[in-house]
């Protein structure tokens, strides 16, 4: 699978490219193998747009053993990037109270 080839041929570092390489190959919606997990990947911002209206208040995303074991550690929390339900919720309100002033924005752009 595409994960074992990650490893293997140490292209972990050079993954965008490989996903450029696929939406290439395949268009901007696409289902892949990473090891044990199906993904479906989605380029085009629009439709990004729509699977992320459609996932409600509380997005429940799939979460990395290792990034678990590693939150724990090292006394973390989840954040915006890698929380789910309520947690994810309250950061993203933090967020966005930065996030939605357009002089904060432009930092960002």
């Amino acid at each position: 699978g595409t994960a074992l080839h990650a490893v293997l041929g140490g292209w972990m570092n050079t993954f965008h490219l490989h996903v450029q390489n696929r939406w290439r190959q395949y268009g901007s919606i696409y289902k892949e193998n990473l090891g044990p997990l199906n993904v479906v990947a989605i380029q085009d911002p629009e439709d990004v747009a729509a699977v992320l209206r459609a996932e409600g208040r509380y997005p429940k995303r799939f979460t990395l053993e290792s990034f678990t074991m590693a939150i724990a550690d090292l006394d973390e929390h989840y954040g915006v990037f890698l929380g789910n339900g309520e947690e994810w919720h309250r950061y993203r309100t933090l967020l966005n109270k930065r996030l939605m002033r357009p002089q904060q924005a432009a930092v960002f752009t």
